[in-house]
């Protein structure tokens, strides 16, 4: 089990031109730190099943697939279960389809949905209210992945820290620690999370994302939807 996160760089190459080739550099060392990205016996085609919010629009998703085809010479097929707003997750993966689509994964994809911290703490909240609510959420994750793996028991599990490139500076630390407690759970159940934040907003993570990286919603574009795609792949697939 492992949990990945960008090595830090310098804040000066965060704000230069040259960030995709930091986060390209990122993804080599993410591979060096994190293990190998070949599997030692490669047999396809290759299911990825992703339940999740908004974090899984964009071509980052069909990017990653294809940098595992790439790797491994064998055909991924991609199953998407994104659902945009607010996401009751229990309820997704009791739809027929996508658990079916469950048993069958090589890897299943799930960030934790950030909106519950919102709903819980309102936008002014200290952490007075962070800190229970992540708590409380970090349990109900836990019962959440524990169906996941009945469903599953042998898929890889994937999980992201994320979404901090939305949310306003002054309530960044509070997000982050909400996350950390879904992202230890998810290490609990075998899981690997992948921390994109600093990706997208620097070591410090107190930038904002490169123009033309995420739209005006958040959700990544060109630059950013590689580098997330680079950054899941290079955890590998020896868990």
């Amino acid at each position: 089990m492992r949990w990945c996160v960008p090595p830090p760089v310098g804040d000066g190459e965060w704000r230069s031109a040259v960030r995709r080739t930091v986060v390209s550099a990122v993804a080599v060392l993410l591979l060096v730190s994190c293990g190998s990205a070949a599997d030692p016996d490669p047999e396809g085609p290759w299911t990825i099943v992703i339940v999740s919010d908004s974090f899984a629009l964009g071509s980052w998703p069909e990017r990653w697939a294809a940098l595992i085809e790439e790797d491994l010479g064998v055909d991924v097929d991609l199953r998407n279960h994104q659902r945009s707003g607010f996401v009751d997750y229990e309820a997704v993966i009791d739809e027929p389809e996508v658990r079916a689509d469950l048993a069958e994964a090589d890897i299943v994809l799930i960030p934790p949905e950030a909106d519950h911290l919102r709903r819980a703490c309102g936008p002014d909240a200290g952490m007075a209210c962070v800190e229970p609510a992540a708590a409380e959420y970090a349990a109900a994750w836990g019962a959440l992945l524990d169906e996941v793996r009945e469903i599953n028991p042998d898929a890889r599990l994937r999980s992201a820290i994320a979404w901090a490139w939305v949310a306003p500076p002054g309530r960044r630390d509070g997000l982050r620690v909400f996350m950390e407690a879904a992202a230890e759970v998810t290490r609990q159940h075998g899981g690997v999370v992948v921390d994109v934040d600093p990706i997208m907003t620097g070591p410090n993570r107190d930038e904002e994302p490169p123009e033309g990286w995420t739209d005006e919603y958040g959700h990544f574009m060109r630059g950013g939807a590689q580098a997330v795609a680079e950054a899941f792949h290079a955890v590998g697939y020896d868990d």
